[in-house]
């Protein structure tokens, strides 16, 4: 199988980050528990892009810590044989860090992309499965044809309710939903 896996919020935790700079830089409070949609009403747009921005700059991206079982899943799942795509929101200047950051947590990849458009990517390569926390690509993956699967966040669980989305807790939860799915055969499109 053909799986795409996302980086921020799915194989690393990065509301704390973008709270941390937000308090810093706008002095706005950003309680994860409270975000259920990306739609940040405390910041204007331009605010987010630059904490996006910032939060993407090489000592953030160098300095993530995985999700416990993140890396172990995804090392099992390509040494079985998948092809493991990591796909990013994040910009081509944040490539380089990221593919460092990859490498320094162990994580084994077979193809790294940083674009705007993950799903038009992901079908581009005919991926089978996509990872992903935000709900915009979960609802468009499902639409292309690719299973959706997703680690449940406050801004995310209204589509964990749609059917046809592998959603969970944790990434053990995640390898245990995903398992019949990744042991079937290749889809085709």
């Amino acid at each position: 199988m053909r799986i795409a896996i996302d980086i921020d919020s799915t194989l690393h935790h990065y509301w704390d980050l973008f709270a941390l700079l937000a308090r810093r830089r706008f002095g706005v409070t950003l309680v994860y528990d409270e975000q259920v949609t990306w739609d940040i009403m405390q910041l204007r747009r331009e605010q987010v892009a630059a904490l996006v921005a910032e939060s993407h700059r090489s000592e953030h991206v160098l300095g993530a810590i995985p999700y416990a079982g993140a890396v172990e899943t995804v090392a099992a799942w390509h040494a079985g044989g998948h092809f493991v795509h990591i796909t990013s929101h994040r910009s081509t200047d944040a490539h380089d860090a990221t593919a460092g950051w990859l490498e320094r947590i162990g994580l084994p990849y077979d193809d790294l992309h940083c674009s705007w458009d993950k799903v038009t990517r992901c079908s581009e390569i005919d991926i089978d499965v996509l990872i992903d926390d935000s709900p915009q690509n979960i609802l468009r993956a499902q639409e292309a044809g690719i299973v959706p699967a997703t680690i449940a966040h406050p801004w995310n669980r209204d589509v964990c309710r749609e059917e046809g989305v592998i959603c969970a807790a944790d990434w053990h939860e995640l390898a245990q939903r995903l398992a019949p799915v990744l042991a079937g055969p290749v889809r085709t499109r």
